[in-house]
């Protein structure tokens, strides 16, 4: 049996450093609901260490949720949309010098112990708060989003505003990552592709054409793609040769390359999503001789079922020596022993 209270310490030491866990934490409160908050809690940490099961009632509700996009517009309600978002409709009435939401032309309140709505705009109209609780549950995240993006985009017209577009983009981004990535691997990528492509147009040594060609193989496409696809006509595993279906995917991470390697065609090969996946997490390596690694971590049933073993020789791939150099690092770096 677990000792929740030793396991709840534990968790909570995980999680401090980790924006993601902390989303999905509050994203389940929301749905649980005050009164089983601390039930919630509980469940989450007995499930993400090492509990086998939530229990059904729980797990049944957020599965529920998930599916019809509950967790999702949970961001359309917390904090960080309301700043984001919400503060671009947020504007002072000339007479009054309070702060009011524009759209619905309604003054903004407190939302609780600390705000200052009347002096900063943090804060929602009643007029906003029932959109939010009523109007957009029965929309699609989709929906939402686009209702939301209309109604800041005729308050943002003037030139001058165009950060605060940016801004409500990468909110919306934030959302649907959530939407296709359930998992926080997933979605922790998904947040450093976003960081990595700021980071490439904010520097001002790139030439424009230099951006693009970095951010189209930050993303596995462009030059980057071509030159793997060049070199990989299939991926080794399945023999499938549709360029719709392969993935090109970097050998030595993006994070750890220099911006020649980010498009060299030889720090990458050309897999299927289940091997792009597999060798992307680490779960799978390759010796310089083509002989396959499996880590450990991956369990037989996955190994039956993917008809792959230790030391297989899997003959099309296609390994220069400058590939050898970033195998080296995938070995030591990447792969889960």
């Amino acid at each position: 049996m677990v000792d929740l209270e030793i396991v709840v310490e534990e968790f909570r030491r995980k999680i401090e450093q980790d924006a993601t866990l902390q989303d999905f934490i509050k994203d389940v409160l929301v749905i649980a609901g005050t009164a089983n908050s601390n039930r919630a809690f509980y469940t989450i940490v007995y499930h993400l260490m090492g509990g086998k099961t939530f229990p059904k009632k729980l797990s049944h509700k957020i599965s529920l949720c998930m599916d019809k996009g509950v967790i999702e517009k949970t961001f359309l309600k917390r904090n960080n949309y309301e700043q984001r978002v919400y503060g671009f409709l947020s504007g002072k009435k000339k007479d009054t010098e309070e702060y009011e939401d524009l759209y619905y032309s309604d003054k903004i309140i407190n939302l609780g112990h600390g705000s200052k709505a009347s002096e900063n705009g943090r804060g929602l109209s009643p007029k906003r708060i029932q959109f939010i609780e009523n109007d957009i549950c029965v929309m699609s995240v989709l929906q939402a989003i686009a209702t939301i993006e209309k109604q800041v985009r005729l308050f943002t017209k003037d030139s001058k505003q165009i950060g605060k577009i940016e801004d409500m983009v990468l909110a919306r981004k934030r959302i649907l990552a959530l939407s296709q990535h359930h998992s926080a691997d997933d979605f922790i990528e998904y947040e450093e592709q976003l960081e990595d492509e700021q980071i490439i147009k904010e520097n001002e040594e790139l030439s424009e054409a230099e951006k693009e060609t970095l951010i189209l193989a930050r993303r596995g496409q462009g030059k980057f793609r071509a030159n793997v696809l060049n070199r990989n006509k299939c991926c080794p595993f399945t023999k499938i040769s549709n360029p719709h279906l392969l993935i090109a995917s970097h050998i030595k991470p993006w994070k750890d390359s220099n911006n020649k390697e980010k498009v060299d065609g030889n720090n990458g090969f050309a897999f299927t999503p289940t091997f792009d996946r597999l060798f992307d997490q680490g779960y799978i390596s390759f010796n310089n001789d083509k002989t396959l690694l499996i880590s450990e971590t991956l369990s037989k049933e996955c190994r039956d079922a993917l008809h792959i073993r230790n030391g297989q020789v899997i003959e099309g791939l296609i390994i220069s020596d400058k590939c050898k150099e970033y195998l080296e690092f995938h070995r030591s770096k990447r792969f889960r022993k």
